[in-house]
């Protein structure tokens, strides 16, 4: 019975960002988290444990750096070597990795990383409807000064 009863926590507010260094804007957001949600839980008289901050683990779009050398690639482990795009570029003999052509969308997204954090709020009976409008309100200002 309970479980039918249950009510998923309703999403707050969502940052993305494709950055290098994971830094910058989720960052900045977990640190409004940190030091506002406090305030949050007492402006509502709601408890603190009441909202989940959730980051996912950073995506990347191709690990290895652009700048591998020939060497270097050879020496992958052989799974990763498997992964490895080998294309033959016009009249070359040997095959080039996809992340050394200059013209590749590959070699210039990697290294990137794709980040995402999320802040909800598990329904309280202290909450109305209109609480969490305005709970989303507050919330996504956060994300707008990041």
């Amino acid at each position: 019975m309970a479980l039918r009863l249950r009510q998923p926590p309703k999403l707050l507010c969502e940052v993305s960002a494709l950055d290098r260094d994971g830094k910058g804007a989720i960052q900045l957001f977990k640190a409004y988290c940190k030091y506002n949600l406090k305030n949050l839980a007492d402006k509502y008289k709601i408890p603190l444990g009441v909202f989940l901050f959730h980051e996912m683990k950073p995506l990347k779009f191709e690990a290895r750096k652009h700048h591998m050398t020939k060497q270097e690639h050879e020496d992958l482990p052989s799974d990763e070597m498997d992964e490895s795009i080998l294309i033959f570029e016009d009249d070359s003999s040997e095959p080039k990795s996809i992340v050394d052509l200059p013209y590749s969308l590959l070699k210039q997204i990697s290294g990137v990383e794709f980040h995402q954090s999320r802040l909800y709020v598990v329904k309280d009976p202290r909450l109305t409807s209109g609480d969490i409008e305005n709970l989303k309100r507050e919330v996504s200002n956060w994300a707008l000064s990041t």
